[in-house]
């Protein structure tokens, strides 16, 4: 289902309005125009995109200040590039404009460089492939959309982790599955912690995102999941103690109750750099 969006006359009568600190006047005005309670949520927290005047999906802070996402008009911009790169590789390709199209924040966007790395150094080496950390030279990293120089803020990272395909026990097709699995994962379990209720999924919705996983850890014998799950079940069954063995304390009070608290302020998501 097409997302909403505010129509031409409410963003006429708000494009002026600082959404942060409104006057009791400018809030009686947001509730009677903004009806969607998404809409209205993201426009008070992240405020509107300079390009579309659709509510931004996201405002993160950084040493660089507040940085804002706008995924429509930024997914356009990254779909419009698309002919001028690519890898070699279909699925690296496909990985990476996947990412650049669902990209709520910048730290979801997954780009595409040629190797800029020096200092290499081995980090790790274990079953599941080396692990190298490197220099990152170069303003690489996007941060936002600069409307001034119509081009990319970057800033540079400094060290990094670094994996080659070439040493991967699992062929390049399973990691970048691995990875993309990780991505999808991220997306669900921060919808899950959402401060609003109504904004996590529901059991139908969820049951339909975590389906495909469970299919493959327990049905496909050749996926990198079931793999992973057949060794995490070896491991569990030769260190699990039992619950028999569990002894509990002799003068021990165990019990629960229904908390009530009053006056508490409305949830809020943290700012995961902040935690």
């Amino acid at each position: 289902m097409e997302e909403s969006k505010f129509s031409e006359e409410v963003i006429e009568q708000i494009k002026d309005i600082i959404p942060w600190g409104l006057s009791d006047e400018n809030n009686l005005l947001i509730d009677k125009l903004i009806l969607n309670d998404n809409l209205k949520t993201r426009y008070k927290t992240y405020g509107l995109c300079r390009e579309c005047y659709q509510p931004n999906t996201s405002c993160d802070t950084s040493d660089f200040g507040y940085v804002y996402w706008c995924q429509s008009c930024n997914a356009t911009r990254f779909e419009q590039d698309f002919k001028n790169w690519t890898s070699g590789d279909h699925h690296v390709d496909e990985l990476v404009q996947k990412s650049q199209l669902k990209a709520k924040n910048y730290k979801e966007v997954i780009e595409w460089y040629n190797y800029q790395f020096e200092d290499v150094k081995t980090l790790i080496k274990d079953k599941s492939g080396i692990t190298y950390t490197a220099s990152w030279y170069g303003d690489l990293c996007m941060l936002e959309w600069d409307y001034v120089r119509n081009s990319w803020k970057r800033y540079n990272p400094g060290r990094v982790i670094l994996r080659y395909l070439h040493d991967e026990p699992d062929n390049p097709v399973e990691f970048l599955k691995k990875v993309e699995s990780r991505i999808a994962m991220n997306d669900i379990i921060q919808r899950c912690w959402d401060a609003d209720p109504s904004n996590r999924p529901n059991a139908n919705e969820l049951y339909s995102l975590l389906y495909k996983f469970g299919f493959d850890a327990f049905f496909v014998q050749s996926s990198l999941a079931y793999r992973q799950v057949l060794e995490a079940y070896k491991i569990n069954s030769s260190s699990f103690t039992g619950i028999k063995d569990i002894k509990l304390h002799p003068q021990a009070v165990y019990t629960s109750k229904l908390l009530t608290f009053k006056d508490l302020p409305n949830p809020q998501n943290a700012d995961v750099d902040q935690i």
